[in-house]
C-alpha cells in the first residue's frame, strides 16, 4: 500500500488530530525555547502548510508548537503550552478579525500576559464577514496590545487604521520568500495554469455563475490551441478541478495536485506561460516563480495581496464579466499592459526583501520574549 494511497483515504481533518496529538509529544521534550504558532494548519492545504514551513524555517532555534482553534485536542493543547511558551506567533493567513475562537483564545493568551507578534497576518475585510460593531470593539483591544504588528497589505492596513490601530505595518504575507531570484518565465508555450476550488463565502456572483463563466474562459482558451495545466492545492478543490477538464472534454487533464510543498509547486508552475488563479497561495507562487498570472478575487484577501505588490490591473472581480475580461487580458498578451505583468515578480522580490527584514526584527523581540 502506497503512501499516496493512504494520505488520499485519510480524510484531510485527521491530519489535525495527529498534529495535535505530536504537538503534546514535542511539548513535552521542548526547551524554554517553545513558541506556539497559531493558523490554520490542520489540513492538507498548501497555502497553510508553506505558511507553517516558512516559520520553522525562520526560527530554527526555536521549537515551534503548531496549533489551530478547529478541534477540542487544540485547545487542550494550547492549555498545556500557555505554562510553557516565550510566546505566540499569529501565523500567515486572514486571521485577524476572524473566527470567535480565535479571538477567544488571543484575550485568554493576553490575560495569561503571554507576548504575540504576527507573522504577515491578513484581516478579514469586516463589512464583507459582516462583523458585529462589539466584535470589532474586541478584536481592537486585542490588535492594540501586539507590540509586533506585521500584516499582509495595504487593505490590512487600511482596516486596522479604520478601527483606530495605529502601529500595523505593511511586511508582505510569508509566502512571498519563495521568491525565485531569477524568473523562470517562457512565454513561448501556450500552456495556461488554471487554478479554482471551493469556497465557504463568495465575493460577486454565485460559484455556480463563476464556474460558468472559467468553463467559457476556458472553452475559448481550448479553440485557440491553448494547452491546460490545472493545480489543486486542496483536496476538496479536486472534483470542482475534474468537473472542469470533463466539461471541457479533456480525456486525461494534466491536474498537479499540490498540498505541502511551495518548490514543487513553483517547478510546475514555472512550466505555464500564464496562470489564473483563484486562490490566494497559489496565485503568490505562481508569481514569485516569475509567471504572469491572473487573480480571480472570490474574496478580498487577494486585492490586499495584489495591491501590495501593485498589480490591481491583474485581479478580476468574479462578477458576470469575469469571462470577457479575462479573455481580453490573456489576448493582449503582447500588450504593454501585459508585458508589465512581468513585473509581478520584481514586485513579489521585493516585498520579499522587506518580509526578512520584518523576520529580523521578529527574532529580536522572540529573544526579548525568552528574557
Amino acid at each position: 500500500m502506497s503512501l499516496k494511497y493512504i494520505k488520499d483515504k485519510i480524510h484531510p481533518r485527521v491530519l489535525g488530530y495527529v498534529n495535535a496529538v505530536r504537538g503534546f509529544i514535542e511539548l513535552d521534550i521542548a526547551s524554554k525555547n517553545t513558541i506556539i504558532y497559531l493558523g490554520v494548519c490542520d489540513e492538507a492545504n498548501l497555502g497553510d502548510q508553506i505558511l507553517l514551513s516558512q516559520a520553522k524555517f525562520s526560527f530554527p532555534e526555536y521549537h515551534l508548537i503548531s496549533s489551530s482553534t478547529h478541534n477540542k485536542i487544540y485547545k487542550l493543547l494550547i492549555d498545556n503550552a500557555i505554562e510553557r511558551t516565550s510566546g505566540v506567533l499569529v501565523g500567515g493567513g486572514t486571521l485577524l478579525l476572524g473566527s470567535e475562537s480565535m479571538l477567544e483564545l488571543l484575550e485568554k493568551l493576553i490575560l495569561n500576559k503571554i507576548p504575540i507578534a504576527t507573522y504577515g497576518s491578513g484581516v478579514q475585510d469586516p463589512k464583507f464577514w459582516n462583523l458585529q460593531q462589539d466584535t470589532l470593539d474586541r478584536w481592537a483591544k486585542v490588535i492594540n496590545s501586539i507590540k509586533l504588528l506585521g500584516v499582509r497589505g495595504p487593505k490590512s492596513l487600511e482596516i486596522l487604521s479604520g478601527m483606530g490601530i495605529v502601529h500595523g505595518k505593511i511586511v508582505g504575507d510569508p509566502a512571498v520568500s519563495c521568491a525565485l531570484q531569477k524568473k523562470n518565465y517562457d512565454r513561448k508555450h501556450k500552456v495556461i495554469g488554471i487554478n479554482i476550488g471551493v469556497t465557504g463565502k463568495f465575493d460577486g456572483a454565485s460559484f455556480d455563475d463563476f464556474f460558468q463563466q472559467m468553463l467559457r474562459i476556458c472553452k475559448v482558451l481550448k479553440k485557440d490551441d491553448w494547452q491546460f495545466k490545472f493545480f489543486c492545492v486542496w483536496p476538496r478543490d479536486l472534483p470542482i478541478i475534474k468537473a472542469l477538464a470533463t466539461e471541457l472534454e479533456i480525456s486525461s487533464p494534466d491536474i498537479v495536485e499540490e498540498y505541502f510543498s511551495a518548490l514543487r509547486f513553483m517547478k510546475e508552475a514555472g512550466k505555464c506561460s500564464l496562470v489564473v488563479s483563484m486562490k490566494l497561495h497559489p496565485l503568490i507562487l505562481s508569481i514569485a516563480s516569475g509567471v504572469p498570472s491572473i487573480g480571480i478575487q472570490y474574496q478580498p484577501k487577494l486585492l490586499d495581496f495584489m495591491s501590495s505588490i501593485d498589480s490591481e490591473k491583474m485581479l478580476l472581480v468574479a462578477d458576470s464579466n469575469l469571462a470577457t475580461n479575462c479573455l481580453e487580458l490573456i489576448n493582449r498578451a503582447n500588450s504593454e499592459e501585459l508585458s508589465a505583468a512581468s513585473t509581478q515578480w520584481e514586485g513579489c522580490v521585493n516585498l520579499a526583501h522587506h518580509f526578512s527584514e520584518y523576520q529580523r526584527e521578529l527574532n529580536r523581540e522572540i529573544s526579548s520574549w525568552r528574557n
